[in-house]
């Protein structure tokens, strides 16, 4: 059964209102974001410290003051992300209630959750308390067990009792380690070259995992310390190509079994030495990375895998060279002539590029975002080798992303190689989106087909969404045209997922046989669209 939009047109919204990209001016101006932090029982946070940023740069910070409040004033025109931290709290990974980035004038809550404890005692084989000892506890699974890739760690110092307390711990497991302080410059310390000492009292194998729930406090995680000297890891860091490093390098030492960063060092200058000291024995990986020049990506070294057995290794050389990145370019159609259209800058788009398959691996250097300047040029650094989906976002309701061309293959993805091999990519919008919105059966995921168009069909054509608890589904910025949308059930604990070049002939012939058929014109917002 097909269905025109003509026929909707008691539900169908038109509007010729829409919004022109300024370039080559700035907009004069300035604002400021406000908002507030607080609990979640809706208890105002005091002194929680706010950073504001654009593409990946921190432009100012503030802190809240007793009500919870906090303001960043004369905020340019563009669009900026907030980070907060605040002593015994966190934020939600995936249950976040706010916007992902926000531009002058807009109000901001921020809800925190408090953390859990972790607390315990450190001695020695005599009983005695140790002092002065850095106990890390690293976050290895989530609140539902599944592991965690991230190099996410806390720490604080035992004090004269060998007490310690680390607190503010999201929900998961963690293994707790008591060591010197491994991470960064070397101080003098009695246990600099000892290996680390996990709990309960042993080598990294034999680490237990202690439990955390929010709001929960894990005591008497006893630490028995046993002074055992390790071994030294020395070698050094090298320029393979790409550039120059910044002012320093840094060297970090990965358990190769669980991925956790057990040590980093600093060194200077394009050829330095290194040295790691207190490894105990077992299988590592180690990697070098340096900050590059500006206006180019970092640089980092591949992984080497590291033995040690019974003795002390050296002579390792780490090769840096530069991560990819992503160049292009966003371009405008100007609108027909008698539009009433508002300016607004290109730097309030926000363009991000996340690699499409990332299991496995260090997520650091798997996503990236920037702004466009003025003249709508981009650049997307820190990259590894792989292939990156683009995502625009700050979109006017009435622009839509009419080509992407370019280095993009057949899934519309951007290929990242080695240094020097950037692939470009233009992006042109075009003015007259239009937006549809309908109700569906619960658990649904929408595809929305193009139809009646030349050439083959494109994965970029295909828009995909999923329905909201309710049945209620929305699709912007689209192209003015003729479309068939129909949905399909999720089963279980299904994960949404977009499509494949693979999948584009079945998924073609799907709409063809039940999906309803709309026409959208320009600037259309099309309601009461109804799928089984």
């Amino acid at each position: 059964m097909a269905i025109n939009a003509r026929k909707l047109s008691a539900s169908a919204l038109l509007s010729a209102a829409c919004t022109v990209p300024l370039t080559g001016q700035i907009l004069a101006q300035e604002g400021a974001i406000t908002g507030e932090v607080i609990d979640g029982g809706g208890r105002p946070i005091w002194r929680a410290s706010l950073s504001l940023s654009a593409a990946g740069a921190t432009t100012q910070r503030t802190m809240t003051d007793r009500e919870g409040k906090f303001l960043f004033k004369q905020v340019s025109s563009g669009r900026y992300r907030i980070t907060v931290s605040a002593a015994g709290y966190y934020e939600e990974e995936n249950a976040r209630d706010r916007a992902d980035s926000y531009r002058a004038g807009e109000t901001v809550t921020i809800r925190l959750s408090k953390g859990g404890v972790i607390t315990g005692r450190v001695t020695n084989q005599s009983g005695e308390p140790l002092v002065g000892l850095k106990v890390r506890a690293f976050r290895v699974r989530d609140e539902k067990g599944a592991p965690v890739k991230s190099r996410e760690s806390y720490d604080w110092e035992s004090d004269d009792r060998g007490m310690y307390r680390l607190f503010g711990l999201k929900p998961g497991a963690y293994l707790v380690a008591a060591e010197d302080n491994k991470l960064g410059f070397y101080l003098p310390s009695p246990y600099r070259f000892n290996t680390t000492n996990w709990y309960p009292s042993g080598v990294r194998e034999t680490s237990v995992e202690v439990p955390v729930a929010a709001l929960s406090v894990t005591e008497n995680i006893n630490i028995l310390y046993r002074a055992q000297r390790g071994y030294s890891i020395s070698g050094t860091v090298a320029v393979k190509s790409g550039g120059a490093p910044g002012t320093f390098s840094t060297v970090n030492l990965i358990d190769r079994q669980s991925g956790l960063l057990l040590q980093s060092t600093s060194t200077s200058g394009q050829q330095s030495g290194f040295a790691l000291y207190g490894a105990a024995d077992g299988e590592y990986e180690i990697e070098a990375e340096a900050p590059g020049q500006p206006g180019q990506s970092r640089m980092i070294s591949p992984r080497q895998r590291v033995k040690v057995n019974g003795g002390d290794v050296g002579g390792l050389q780490l090769s840096l060279s530069s991560l990819g990145l992503i160049r292009g370019k966003i371009l405008v159609e100007p609108p027909n002539e008698g539009s009433c259209c508002k300016p607004f800058a290109l730097s309030e788009l926000f363009l991000e590029a996340a690699k499409e398959s990332r299991e496995g691996m260090d997520q650091r250097f798997t996503h990236a975002e920037t702004v466009p300047d003025l003249q709508g040029a981009f650049i997307l650094l820190n990259l590894v080798i792989g292939q990156y989906r683009l995502n625009l976002n700050g979109l006017g309701d009435h622009w839509y992303i009419k080509q992407l061309s370019g280095a993009l293959d057949d899934s519309g993805l951007a290929p990242v190689g080695v240094a020097g091999r950037s692939p470009e990519v233009i992006i042109t919008l075009a003015p007259g989106a239009a937006t549809l919105t309908g109700k569906t059966t619960m658990k649904s995921q929408v595809y929305l087909v193009p139809t009646g168009q030349p050439g083959r069909l494109k994965v970029t054509q295909v828009r995909v969404t999923r329905a909201q608890a309710d049945g209620v589904f929305t699709i912007r910025h689209l192209a003015p045209g003729s479309y068939r949308i129909f949905s399909r059930v999720m089963r279980g604990n299904e994960e949404e997922k977009g499509i494949s070049v693979e999948e584009l002939p079945r998924l073609k012939k799907e709409a063809e046989a039940k999906g309803l058929l709309v026409e959208l014109k320009s600037c259309q917002q099309l309601t009461g669209v109804k799928l089984p």
